[in-house]
């Protein structure tokens, strides 16, 4: 089990832990599959499927689900994963039937997403904590009576789903414009417009056309000093609403938001705005790399647990958000509370939400009931394989990433939020780390970090030890290890060595091991120049001058090894490399 207590450095993360952990995670009920039928000409959809990405023209088709049979218009949507051999679909009814309440179907394809749970698991999440969320049912599609994959549908985005949170549907509902990146609530956001189409920063999708009350907000957002901006906040915006929206983000790595993916609702009645995140592709754990060509520098197999939570665009709102003492302390205990830190906030839902007990709870609830469509995806023959690694990888995204909040601004400590538009914050390459921790005997799981730069020394788990211990860590990072078995070229290793160990004068330890190493993009990753494969990387440990190999599975989607019963001996350090036999 890599699951449980969570021990970082010589902090204790467990308090009220066993609570989280005792909460029924009851999520097999939530989730809904669809089967939606499509007829369409076989020569269309072909077409469909195989016409230039940024054509966008559409064909007729019959839509059946629900037992109705309904006309519609069909075309492929999204941007730039039109370049997929899975498209994304958007139906459009042309009866009088509905579908979640609308006549416009979207089916989401997840090709970018391995696991299909992460969009899923954004949008769970934004519910937990009482955000504004469009309504999901996963959708087998059908065309033609073959089987074309499993799909996310999702709820069109209109002010009635605003209208669900509690506001009056009477309002006006704006969106940042996808190819302009410029929708960031600043003053510029609202005169800018592209010169090749005219278009603007942003979209309007109110029925009444105007964009005076976005023109009031953002000039009040630009007049408000950061020291009253939490004054300006609880008079203009739902409680809440732009704490959740970094909490959402900063959980979960949503770094594609602030000036773009994310819907603004201003209700007539209430006189408030309310902030919806969209579009939770690249999440979890994905990470975009400015070496790789388009589309490839969205997608690619790059992993980051490690980024700042306030990571993105900027924009005038998140600055002066977390420069004010009063909300940056109100996000502060947002994150503690949905982490599972501390006392619970009175009234507040969604508390330890995001402890690996109740997030490992959905996952593999979700697993259970998707894994048959991975295995007979119709586009790739690795889907499953590739599927059940993923899963694997989020279930660590999150094991890694509430340890590396909680090890910095969630902890009770100080903390300042550091913004200075002039700088640039370089790739994390950190050289050597280091950690010290207790292990005790009713631990099973030991997470060591590095405080400064909060990454993952190793993770020791299912702990036997019959007395409290000290374990050491240190790791030498981007470098070719300075010891390796005989024979061994340093190329074909990873660029990285780990050394472990367990300080007790008359004791032994065993354990699992878990270790990480960097890929953050081309330029910035531990991969030796031979090592192509990292699935063929084999963990040796030197130990009284002899190295041994060990049995090792690796990871490739969270950029981990793992092995497991290693034996400490008192005060014997043992050193880990991984190559390529």
């Amino acid at each position: 089990m890599w699951l449980s207590v969570l021990t970082l450095g010589m902090f204790t993360a467990v308090s009220h832990a066993a609570q989280a952990q005792s909460q029924s995670v009851n999520v097999v009920e939530q989730i809904t599959i669809d089967e939606m039928y499509v007829e369409m000409d076989p020569e269309e959809a072909w077409l469909l499927n195989n016409k230039d990405p940024s054509d966008k023209s559409t064909f007729a088709a019959r839509v059946k689900f629900d037992g109705a049979s309904h006309p519609a218009r069909i075309a492929v949507s999204g941007s730039s994963t039109r370049s997929f051999v899975k498209k994304s679909i958007r139906l459009t009814l042309q009866d009088d039937g509905q579908w979640l309440g609308g006549k416009k179907i979207s089916l989401n394809a997840m090709s970018s997403d391995p696991s299909m749970m992460r969009v899923w698991l954004g949008w769970e999440l934004a519910k937990a904590v009482g955000m504004p969320a469009p309504v999901t049912r996963f959708v087998r599609l059908h065309v033609n009576n073959n089987y074309a994959g499993l799909y996310l549908g999702i709820e069109w985005v209109t002010p009635h789903v605003f209208e669900r949170d509690g506001l009056s549907g009477e309002g006006n509902l704006y969106q940042p414009n996808d190819s302009m990146y410029c929708g960031d609530l600043s003053p510029l956001s609202m005169t800018k417009t592209s010169p090749s189409t005219g278009e603007g920063c942003w979209f309007d999708f109110s029925a009444q056309k105007s964009f005076e009350p976005l023109q009031a907000l953002v000039a009040g957002i630009d007049a408000t000093p950061s020291g009253e901006f939490h004054q300006f906040v609880d008079r203009t915006f739902v409680k809440d609403s732009l704490e959740d929206w970094i909490l959402v983000n900063g959980l979960i790595g949503n770094a594609d938001s602030y000036n773009k993916n994310y819907f603004i609702y201003w209700s007539k009645a209430d006189k408030k705005w309310s902030v919806m995140p969209w579009d939770f592709d690249l999440s979890f754990g994905r990470n975009w790399d400015p070496l790789l060509p388009s589309p490839r520098d969205n997608y690619n197999d790059n992993f980051q647990y490690y980024n700042a939570f306030s990571t993105g665009a900027s924009s005038p709102v998140k600055t002066k958000l977390l420069e004010n003492a009063v909300t940056l302390q109100r996000v502060r205990a947002k994150y503690r509370h949905v982490l599972g830190l501390g006392q619970p906030l009175e009234g507040v839902s969604a508390y330890g939400w995001f402890t690996p007990a109740q997030m490992n709870a959905r996952i593999d609830a979700l697993k259970a009931l998707i894994e048959i469509d991975a295995k007979n995806d119709p586009y790739s023959s690795k889907r499953h394989a590739e599927f059940l690694e993923d899963v694997e990888a989020l279930k660590y995204y999150v094991l890694a990433r509430r340890a590396n909040l909680a090890n910095g601004m969630a902890s009770e400590g100080v903390w300042l939020y550091y913004n200075d538009l002039n700088w640039v914050m370089p790739p994390l390459k950190p050289v050597q780390m280091s950690a010290t921790a207790n292990v005790r005997q009713d631990m099973n799981q030991l997470i060591l970090m590095d405080k400064e730069n909060g990454l993952v020394n190793a993770i020791l788990g299912s702990v036997d030890v019959v007395k409290p211990a000290v374990v050491t860590t240190v790791v030498d990072g981007y470098q070719t290890p300075a010891m390796l078995p005989p024979g061994t070229s340093g190329d074909r290793c990873l660029q990285r060595s780990w050394t472990v160990a367990h300080f007790s004068p008359d004791t032994k330890m065993t354990a699992d091991l878990l270790l990480e190493y960097h890929e953050e993009n081309q330029r910035f990753q531990e991969k030796g120049a031979k090592v192509s494969d990292v699935h063929n990387l084999v963990l040796s440990v030197l130990e009284d001058g002899v190295w041994r190999d060990l049995p090792t599975s690796v990871n490739a989607r969270s950029k981990t090894l793992r092995t497991e019963r290693v034996t400490f001996g008192p005060d014997k350090p043992l050193r880990f490399v991984a190559c390529v036999k």
